[in-house]
C-alpha cells in the first residue's frame, strides 16, 4: 500500500506543481531496483494518469483494518486549495 500511496501522491503533487519533478525522483530512485519493480512503478504512474486524471486528492494518514474477514482500506484525502482549481470537479 505504501508504494501505491508514494505513487499517488507523486502525481497528485507534480499535478499541484504543474511539474514532473516527483515522478523524475521516484523513478531515479527506483533505478537500483529490479526491472519488474520498475515496471509495476510505471504502470501505477499511468494507470493514476489515464483512470484518475481530475483527482487532484493526496493521500493523508490511511490504515488497512480488517472488517468481517475482509481487509478495508482507507485513508484522509487531503487538497491544497491554493493550487486546486475547484470549478468542474465532481468531488
Amino acid at each position: 500500500m505504501r508504494v501505491i500511496i508514494t505513487v499517488w501522491n507523486a502525481v497528485v503533487l507534480d499535478a499541484w506543481n504543474k511539474s514532473n519533478r516527483f515522478e523524475n525522483e521516484l523513478m531515479s530512485t527506483m533505478m537500483d531496483q529490479p526491472r519488474e519493480m520498475q515496471i509495476i512503478i510505471k504502470r501505477l504512474i499511468k494507470r493514476k494518469k489515464k483512470k484518475f486524471p481530475n483527482d487532484p486528492r493526496a493521500v493523508g494518514k490511511h490504515w488497512v483494518k480488517e472488517k468481517y474477514g475482509e481487509l478495508v482500506f482507507g485513508c484522509e484525502a487531503r487538497l491544497d486549495l491554493k493550487k486546486v482549481v475547484i470549478e468542474g470537479l465532481s468531488h
